[in-house]
């Protein structure tokens, strides 16, 4: 015997499959933040445990709601074990540091740390990179942990965000356009000490930072050479992929893992506001940079690929692991500078 079920019926099995859908994703990202903050790896929300939900509703609509469900359940396709470092890359060394106040175009003054390249020769005129750290991370601890001097040939500067946070975030005290003029003022500082080319100026950050940095490109290209990204978060409307800026081709490398558990690689929600993912920020990003639209991917490692735009008015690139790491992999400042430094 078939039971039909009623129109409304399935309406409701529907709505409850999608509820549980959001509140899947919602357990998720709140898990794997938990986890990855007592420093516990987390697993990719492929790897999760299905939802599940009991239904005292009729057994016509039973049926309905199980088929439904079924939507809700995991990914096939499982998240690959890459490791975080790679072989191959310097090791990560700590970087000297200099602290510098800023004054802002208000009147108020901010601080910035910088790092000198070694062997700093005031004959030279050196490119600037501006480095942003994540939500709740220090300059002081990004100057540790990134290696970005020991990348490079610049004068690299770790910006501080009012309560270590950046322009874009939910949670962040300042608007784009104070954190963009601090941006300015920053190489303006630098500038007053050291000798700076300002046909070279690059951004980089991680997270919250990652986000900001990209920001810069749609803000303020004109400010830019070229801008990078490491575990990006990159919440609206701070992206060109909501129109909210005057997009101009500005040469972009975004390096993120494929299964990050706080970043998702496909976009989400985090802390009540939706945030577009690495690979849709790569593609919008080629659009504006005039690309062509087959791109090349190639393996620089067995779990690292690379995968480049073609006939690009400004290069384009995105570096993917297969894992779920939301941290700072050894080869981040490497593989960023060695794109910035050709711009």
């Amino acid at each position: 015997m078939v039971i039909k079920s009623s129109g409304r019926e399935v309406a409701l099995a529907r709505s409850v499959a999608e509820h549980a859908q959001v509140a899947k994703k919602r357990f998720l990202t709140l898990l794997s933040t938990g986890l990855l903050m007592l420093g516990i790896s987390t697993a990719a929300p492929s790897q999760a445990l299905p939802v599940e939900l009991s239904s005292s509703s009729s057994s016509s609509s039973s049926s309905v709601l199980q088929d439904l469900l079924s939507s809700v359940a995991p990914e096939e396709e499982a998240p690959g074990n890459a490791p975080k470092n790679f072989p191959g890359y310097p090791e990560i060394t700590p970087d000297s540091t200099i602290p510098l106040q800023v004054l802002m175009p208000d009147g108020g003054e901010r601080e910035v740390i910088i790092s000198l390249p070694e062997n700093y020769d005031p004959t030279r005129s050196y490119p600037v990179w501006l480095a942003f750290a994540g939500r709740n991370i220090s300059p002081e601890h990004m100057s540790t942990d990134t290696g970005l001097q020991n990348a490079s040939d610049a004068i690299v500067a770790y910006g501080r965000g009012i309560g270590n946070a950046w322009a874009g975030a939910p949670y962040a005290t300042t608007t784009m356009a104070e954190d963009i003029a601090y941006s300015r003022a920053v190489v303006d500082r630098i500038a007053e000490n050291y000798s700076v080319d300002r046909e070279r100026v690059y951004s980089i950050g991680h997270s919250n930072g990652g986000g900001f940095s990209l920001a810069l490109a749609c803000f303020a290209p004109d400010l830019v050479a070229g801008v990078a990204s490491v575990s990006g978060i990159f919440y609206e409307p701070g992206t060109p992929v909501s129109g909210q800026c005057a997009a101009q081709p500005v040469p972009t490398v975004i390096i993120h893992a494929r299964w990050d558990g706080l970043s998702h690689f496909n976009g989400n929600i985090a802390h009540g506001k939706p945030y577009v993912g690495a690979n849709q920020m790569a593609a919008t990003q080629a659009e504006i940079n005039g690309c062509g639209p087959e791109p090349l991917r190639t393996e620089i490692a067995e779990g690292l690929s690379r995968t480049q735009w073609q006939g690009c008015a400004a290069e384009t690139e995105l570096i993917v692991s297969d894992n779920n790491v939301h941290g700072w992999p050894n080869y981040s400042a490497f593989e960023a500078w060695d794109f910035l430094a050709r711009q």
